[in-house]
């Protein structure tokens, strides 16, 4: 008899509670392990100019300024994914992560924001694997987490993706807490989450809001009582438009059009059609050091196509037996859309 919480719809919370405080402990682990990696390992300082240019727009939005005018300096400094139009200095980044930074500016520790977000995001792997297929699952997903070598990287970094991480993870939480306990708010909180999201990484925000939103429908229609519910999906919607409104107001500002972000400064096209044979070369070569680059195992050793296809093989064990759920389909479905979201870009993401 399967007596999994989320299978069996009824989840005890005071069983979790043991579970909870190990994954408390655990992301107390990471963000140790984060503080020291950013503070010692990377001297507190960005490593890639794209950290340079987020720490370069958060200091702008610390001095109230977006564009600021530029000044005689920028005929003998130019720094890369800055742009110079109209007598102004502009970014090539959206605005979320740059203000998140601002915050650790204001502080004077940028460097630490990431590892505090990274220490929320075993929080988040623990919480979704719990809602998905019960607190021990929810253990082994803080767990790998914990330990994988590329987020503790990036939770010592000035990158965005951890935002990504916690926002994305923060949305899919609430739509699976919205099918097994519909109510409205977990809709809204969705897509609230989704719409902040908007600001720090565009392309997944879209991809996902769109896997989210689809599922939410496709629950509402199918699935036996209790389901999400239109309410709930309006709710996500009108969230995540009203989320988004900074990110709308910052390109106006910035590129004289809501809609479009400072990426279309660049010289070419970020997004185009003709860019998918670079996006599949990038796809290739992230799927062929998942295993290692993810969490750690055998590192030079387990990289290339077997390990790859082990890795392919474990994801697909639900769906060849036959007995994935809809919680599966769905967790596939963002890993599929994101990828596939990227191959068009400049950038694999």
């Amino acid at each position: 008899t399967n007596t999994s919480p989320s299978r069996a719809g009824r989840p005890s919370h005071n069983a979790w509670r043991p579970a909870l405080a190990a994954a408390i402990v655990l992301a107390g682990v990471a963000g140790g392990i984060s503080v020291w990696v950013a503070a010692d390992v990377l001297g507190g300082l960005p490593h890639q100019v794209d950290e340079v240019v987020y720490l370069l727009q958060a200091r702008w939005l610390l001095d109230g300024e977006v564009a600021p005018a530029a000044t005689a300096i920028q005929d003998h400094l130019r720094v890369p994914f800055t742009y110079l139009v109209d007598g102004r200095w502009i970014g090539h980044y959206p605005v979320g992560w740059p203000a998140v930074l601002a915050v650790g500016l204001a502080v004077g520790a940028p460097h630490l924001v990431n590892s505090v977000l990274g220490a929320i995001f075993i929080l988040m792997a623990f919480l979704v694997g719990r809602e998905v297929d019960g607190e021990l699952t929810g253990l082994a997903a803080a767990m790998l987490a914990t330990t994988s070598p590329l987020i503790r990287l990036l939770s010592a970094s000035m990158f965005p993706h951890l935002a990504c991480a916690v926002l994305v993870s923060l949305a899919l939480w609430f739509v699976l807490l919205a099918r097994r306990r519909p109510r409205w708010w977990w809709g809204a909180g969705a897509g609230l989450a989704m719409g902040c999201c908007l600001a720090v990484r565009p392309m997944t925000a879209v991809a996902v809001s769109l896997v989210l939103g689809a599922w939410l429908v496709r629950e509402t229609l199918t699935s036996e009582r209790p389901r999400p519910g239109w309410i709930t999906i309006a709710a996500g919607v009108a969230a995540g438009l009203l989320a988004s409104l900074p990110t709308l107001a910052h390109n106006a500002a910035v590129t004289g059009d809501a809609f479009a972000l400072p990426y279309s400064l660049t010289t070419g096209t970020m997004y185009h059609p003709s860019l998918v044979p670079f996006g599949l070369r990038n796809l290739d070569a992230i799927v062929l050091a998942t295993s290692s680059s993810l969490f750690g195992w055998g590192w030079p050793i387990a990289v290339g196509g077997l390990c790859a296809a082990l890795s392919l093989a474990f994801i697909a064990i639900p769906f060849l037996l036959r007995r994935h759920r809809p919680e599966d389909l769905l967790l596939l479905a963002i890993v599929l859309v994101v990828a596939i979201g990227h191959l068009p870009t400049k950038a694999h993401g």
